[in-house]
């Protein structure tokens, strides 16, 4: 997932240059697994690693198959969620990896 600094950077250039807030990175079942932990794992502070792209504007769609963001476990149980650049959302299990 990289480490907190870098999730704290995705963070906090989302929400200078986009907007965003926390709870735009926080997949729900992440937040109710993470409360149920009773060892010392700090929490996540996103729950999707972004893919890099290049700062043209149509890269993403030269990658339609490319993962845009992947859910940092396999917390839905069939693999880590995966949204995809063309707006598609699959399991990682689905692709039989």
């Amino acid at each position: 997932m990289g480490t907190i600094q870098e999730q704290q950077w995705w963070l906090e250039m989302s929400k200078e240059r986009m907007h965003l807030n926390t709870r735009d990175w926080q997949c729900p079942t992440i937040e109710r697994a993470q409360k149920k932990l009773t060892n010392d794992i700090p929490p996540c502070v996103i729950s999707y690693l972004p893919t890099l792209f290049d700062n043209k504007a149509a890269t993403p769609r030269n990658w339609p198959n490319m993962p845009w963001f992947t859910e940092v476990g396999n917390i839905h149980g069939n693999g880590n969620l995966m949204i995809r650049t063309d707006g598609a959302v699959m399991a990682s299990d689905a692709l039989g990896r």
